[in-house]
């Protein structure tokens, strides 16, 4: 291509950087942080969770959770885990949530 050929005008865009992170409610019912997680994450919902299921990058259920009918804060152990891409269902009385995790260590 010769010079000529090339665009002669550049369109840049900009982006913010995020510098800390506020967990008010969770805007579609369900938040889930850190993510990617280390050790642990916590899962927060709307509605108390009856089970919590942590899937393998193969939809094998590798860890699940029974009974937490009274609290809208989970906290979820990865240090078990290995590194990888997992699936995290929750399910209360009124949803089933499903949400991505990374575990890095």
């Amino acid at each position: 291509r010769r010079s000529s050929d090339l665009p002669t005008r550049f369109t840049y865009k900009t982006t913010d950087i995020v510098s800390s992170v506020e967990y008010d409610e969770p805007a579609d019912g369900i938040q889930l942080y850190p993510n990617p997680s280390h050790t642990e994450v916590m899962l927060r919902t709307t509605m108390p969770c009856t089970s919590v299921t942590i899937y393998d990058a193969l939809g094998i259920p590798v860890q699940t959770t029974i009974g937490y009918s009274n609290n809208n804060q989970v906290h979820i152990t990865t240090a078990q885990l290995p590194s990888g891409y997992y699936t995290i269902r929750a399910e209360t009385e009124n949803a089933v949530y499903v949400r991505p995790c990374i575990v890095v260590h």
